[in-house]
């Protein structure tokens, strides 16, 4: 997706757009810098501004009423939280599978804090529950669907 950036006259791409009740945020940069549009793009954070070991490409996003900030990061395979009602911090909650390969596709976070993500290559939806480190499976996809 491209917007239009009226004032340094340029177009830019939108590697993931998610609207929430807290506004509209974008990752850019190839998945590697959020950010909320307000009257302008404001970066909430950019990957190569953490340390090495927090540092992320973003995949697919999912942000809460409460405006809690929910990321896969397809570099690590994991997934990231970020609430900006507190310090800005990454904090690692889950981590998926990686063998065999995983591919995100999505990833959807109830209000109680638990996390649905679909994985493509092994047609599943897994989860995780709030103070869990560990995916479950919930469901097997027949060839050819996926979820």
């Amino acid at each position: 997706l491209f917007v239009a950036d009226y004032f340094n006259y340029r177009l830019v791409n939108l590697d993931l757009l998610f609207v929430s009740p807290q506004g509209l945020y974008v990752v850019v940069q190839e998945g590697r810098t959020l950010q909320k549009l307000g009257s302008a793009l404001q970066t909430v954070v950019a990957s190569e501004s953490l340390p090495a070991d927090l540092q992320f490409k973003a995949k697919a996003m999912f942000v809460t009423n409460a405006g809690v900030i929910y990321l896969f990061d397809e570099l690590q395979s994991r997934i990231l939280r970020i609430n900006p009602a507190e310090p800005v911090e990454l904090v690692v909650v889950g981590q998926i599978p990686t063998e065999p390969k995983a591919c995100v596709s999505d990833l959807f976070v109830t209000e109680g804090g638990t996390i649905y993500v679909a994985e493509q290559y092994q047609r599943k939806v897994l989860t995780i529950h709030p103070g869990n480190t560990t995916f479950t499976e919930v469901l097997q996809c027949p060839a050819p669907w996926c979820p």
